[in-house]
């Protein structure tokens, strides 16, 4: 059975709302670019860019792993602590590595 794995791209509401006025507002490249690399034979992999889509909260998952700048650090805390809570998801930061 594949292991579910969660990647997400985050965008908190205030960085989202000076972001959308911007006219080079480009799309971050570092889960896609992971994904890649991921075996999607072992693995079921959902990838969220958060600019675009909703945190899928109301589903479980193995592992959820996160890119994480400063600006987005307290949004990714409490995400972290929603799938934990919730879901007893592992949780992984790509900026502890």
């Amino acid at each position: 059975m594949k292991q579910t794995l969660l990647l997400v791209q985050p965008e908190n509401p205030e960085i989202h709302r000076f972001r959308c006025r911007q006219f080079n507002n480009f799309t971050q490249i570092t889960m896609p670019y992971l994904a890649a690399f991921i075996d999607e034979s072992r693995y079921e992999i959902t990838l969220v860019d958060e600019y675009h889509q909703k945190i899928p909260f109301h589903r479980s998952f193995d592992l959820v792993a996160v890119t994480v700048n400063t600006p987005n650090a307290r949004h990714c805390y409490g995400m972290s602590r929603a799938f934990r809570e919730k879901k007893g998801a592992r949780w992984f930061s790509a900026d502890h590595m």
